[in-house]
């Protein structure tokens, strides 16, 4: 859960095509959770509990995420009821607990592996492109 704000600007270079850039960011609620076991090489448990039982390591916090994309792209109007786009996407994502982030440096730091650790970032980015038809 969260809020985004962004806005779109396009410039027309003729009466078919436009270029127009589009920036977002958000902030958002990161509810993340995390479990965890450790085998020994023959596949059994390698830490057990007091009581015996295997020691299963779950965890689960909340913290904030921020969210942010920009696209860049032309838009070229074929017809009246199709139009073609493309351009290059990128997105970033901070604040988020990403999967090799939360493998300690010791195998054996069980309090380590109950933290998780949420300051990972992301950095996506590509080209997309499509067909608008409207009816």
């Amino acid at each position: 859960m969260g809020g985004q704000v962004g806005f779109r600007l396009d410039w027309r270079a003729t009466c078919k095509l436009t270029a127009y850039i589009a920036p977002k960011v958000g902030i958002y609620n990161n509810y993340m959770t995390g479990r965890q076991r450790i085998y020994n090489g023959l596949g059994q448990d390698a830490y057990r509990s007091l009581d015996g039982s295997s020691a299963n390591i779950n965890s689960s916090e909340n913290s904030f995420a921020v969210l942010s994309e920009i696209d860049l792209g032309l838009n070229y109007q074929a017809t009246c009821n199709v139009s073609l786009y493309g351009g290059y996407r990128l997105v970033s994502a901070a604040g988020v607990g990403v999967a090799t982030e939360q493998i300690p440096y010791l195998g054996d730091d069980l309090n380590g592996m109950a933290e998780i650790d949420n300051t990972g970032d992301l950095l996506l980015h590509g080209a997309f492109a499509g067909v608008l038809v409207k009816f």
